[in-house]
């Protein structure tokens, strides 16, 4: 008889213990759907069939709050909270809920149980920091959001935009309230600076930075050069170019007798070419007025007259007078839309013209010697030496031939040297 009592106490146990975990299944099941739809009626039904489930007051904890009845949902956090105490995520909720109703000093000590309890996790922090900034305590704020970016560094480059906003685009205490602590940080702030118009400050941190990489100058050059900070973005590309940084210097042209045999479509200060239809150039070791090479390019076709079929950026100082000279000659080029030297104003944005060549030798020739002087602006800082042809009157406008370009220099011209005309033109028979 005990022995049967025994027996049947054990299978009411056990048909109690299937009942409670069936309960518990559906009450799980109603949760997930209720944070699925956000049904109110759901989670209460999960309540009531699990009621010492922290999960089935939380559930309808977040469907209350969407539907804005956030008195009820503090209750039902709270109630979550006394059956975990421990789980941060619940503190974290319960702080943001406080917080929309009006109770932030009571939403902060909420929070802080939550930093207590997941230090490192950016969630509290985060929040925290929000409260923070409503309660118009920056610093604190801040040190709060640093906390958040040492978990999530991708919220690093967020913090930057809100101190920029907190400190009215103030460098100096954007960088002391972002606080960056790694190369990759400092960049970072770099990169919003330059995009925010601060540039002498973004180089001023780049120039912290040990051994920046290739890729990085060349991003940064990039950016200065679309700001139109030319003098940042030529000490960066001096140092893409020769592995460290070094004083710019203006009114130079680099590499004018091409004897590096280099040519690129990189950014910066060197020649860069321009691929169009029609259009090839080349270094030419045979044929050349000074050292080893000249630039050659050949024409065969129908290539666009507006297009520079080669340019190169070049630091100047503002309203000083300059003259350019370069040496050219040509083969058997014939065209009704002759290549020119063009010289223009870098720095403004509708690229303002300031000087234009005389045409370029037709025919055969040798080597004539081309003069171009210009004036620069109060606001000019980099002028653009670019070879294109002049427009026709008549489209399609073919040419045919090869012209040679040699010995490109700039040369200041001070107050008390006769001035010259604007465009000059003189042949010099070569031995070449």
């Amino acid at each position: 008889m005990v022995r049967f009592a025994f027996m049947f106490a054990g299978l009411i146990g056990c048909v109690f213990g299937i009942s409670s975990a069936l309960r518990i299944g559906q009450a799980r099941s109603l949760v997930n759907d209720s944070l699925s739809t956000g049904s109110v009626a759901a989670a209460s039904e999960a309540v009531r069939l699990s009621p010492h489930d922290p999960e089935a007051y939380a559930a309808r904890a977040v469907s209350l709050t969407k539907r804005e009845e956030l008195g009820l949902a503090l209750e039902d956090l709270r109630r979550s909270i006394a059956l975990r105490p421990l789980d941060y995520r619940l503190w974290a909720e319960l702080g943001t809920g406080l917080d929309r109703m009006g109770e932030t000093k009571v939403a902060l000590a909420a929070l802080a149980e939550a930093r207590t309890l997941a230090p490192f996790y950016a969630e509290p922090h985060w929040n925290t920091a929000q409260l923070l900034q409503k309660l118009s305590q920056r610093d604190e704020a801040f040190k709060e959001f640093r906390s958040a970016t040492l978990t999530e560094p991708r919220l690093f480059t967020k913090v930057i935009e809100i101190a920029w906003e907190a400190y009215s685009g103030n460098c100096e205490a954007v960088q002391r309230a972002v606080d960056p602590r790694t190369p990759q940080e400092t960049l970072a702030v770099a990169h919003f600076f330059v995009r925010n118009g601060k540039a002498t400050e973004a180089l001023s941190l780049i120039r912290l930075v040990n051994r920046l990489r290739y890729p990085e100058r060349r991003q940064f050059v990039i950016e200065f050069l679309e700001a139109k900070k030319f003098t940042e973005a030529h000490e960066l590309w001096v140092g893409m170019r020769q592995g460290d940084s070094g004083v710019p210097i203006a009114g130079s042209v680099d590499d004018g007798g091409f004897e590096t045999g280099r040519l690129s479509d990189e950014p910066g200060f060197s020649w860069r070419v321009n691929e169009i239809r029609g259009t090839k150039l080349s270094m030419d070791q045979g044929i050349h007025r000074e050292g080893a090479r000249s630039l050659r390019i050949d024409w065969h076709g129908t290539p666009d007259t507006s297009e520079e079929v080669v340019s190169q950026l070049v630091l100047v100082e503002p309203n000083t007078r300059y003259q350019l000279n370069l040496v050219t000659r040509a083969q058997e080029l014939v065209t009704s839309g002759a290549p020119v030297v063009t010289v223009t104003d870098a720095s403004q944005s509708d690229s303002q013209r300031l000087a234009q060549s005389s045409t370029l030798p037709l025919g055969t020739s040798d080597w004539q010697n081309i003069r171009a002087d210009f004036t620069t602006t109060n606001a000019t800082r980099a002028v653009r030496i670019g070879i294109q042809r002049q427009r026709c009157q008549e489209q399609p406008c073919p040419i045919f031939g090869v012209l040679w370009l040699d010995d490109f220099a700039l040369v200041h011209i001070s107050e008390d040297q006769t001035p010259h005309s604007s465009v000059s033109q003189e042949q010099h028979v070569s031995d070449n």
